[in-house]
């Protein structure tokens, strides 16, 4: 999530499929010339949009709520606003609101942000199709992203980092999860690897003891 008032903010929801591909799935966003929503009734909103009614065994209208496992939030939204006499964070109005996902911090290294993005979206072969697909992957209906992100340029002077421009909301968004996705994928292949060794380890030490018995 990128938050913003002034600006426009916005929310992007990701799935991860078996294989380990990355989809953009929904977004929620305002433009420039629409009128300014309080960070309560954001929260609100995408709260509703994760809400869908459903019918029980009994007949009964009930609502089912997606299991979102945490939102990674730009630093900003953590922070407290001097002018805000309250105290609160932004965190603490999207709360307000009736948000209940989990907030995390994004990281919000702009070179890591385009690399994550070039590792992503760099094609793949599919040897049994012969075709090419990438590791992230955007559903049409997530249209401010696919119209803003084909837009956006390199910095001037300084290549590795997409210049700042007003309508980076949901590359920044989007990155952020990208970027959460990558390091939480990697620090759990680390850990698989490390309990692998230690398995490998203690049956190597297992039969060592056997041949001195």
């Amino acid at each position: 999530m990128d938050n913003g008032y002034a600006d426009p903010f916005y929310f992007a929801w990701f799935t991860i499929s078996e294989d380990g591909i990355v989809y953009l799935y929904r977004e929620y966003t305002r433009k420039h010339t629409d009128i300014r929503i309080p960070y309560s009734e954001q929260g609100k909103n995408a709260m509703e949009m994760m809400t869908k009614p459903y019918v029980d065994e009994n007949g009964e209208i009930k609502e089912e709520t997606e299991d979102i496992e945490v939102c990674v939030a730009g630093l900003d939204a953590f922070n407290k606003h001097h002018r805000d006499i309250s105290g609160k964070t932004l965190i603490d109005y999207y709360r307000q609101g009736g948000f209940t996902v989990p907030f995390t911090k994004a990281i919000t290294s702009r070179e890591l942000r385009k690399s994550t993005f070039h590792e992503y979206l760099k094609p793949i072969n599919d040897k049994n199709t012969d075709t090419d697909y990438a590791k992230f992957q955007v559903f049409k209906s997530c249209k401010t992203f696919i119209e803003t992100f084909k837009d956006l340029m390199e910095e001037e002077g300084n290549p590795e980092v997409v210049a700042d421009d007003k309508n980076d909301h949901a590359y920044d968004a989007v990155g952020y999860g990208l970027i959460y996705y990558h390091s939480d994928k990697s620090k759990k292949t680390v850990k698989e690897k490390r309990i692998e060794t230690y398995k490998n380890e203690a049956i190597k030490r297992k039969k060592k003891t056997k041949k001195y018995l």
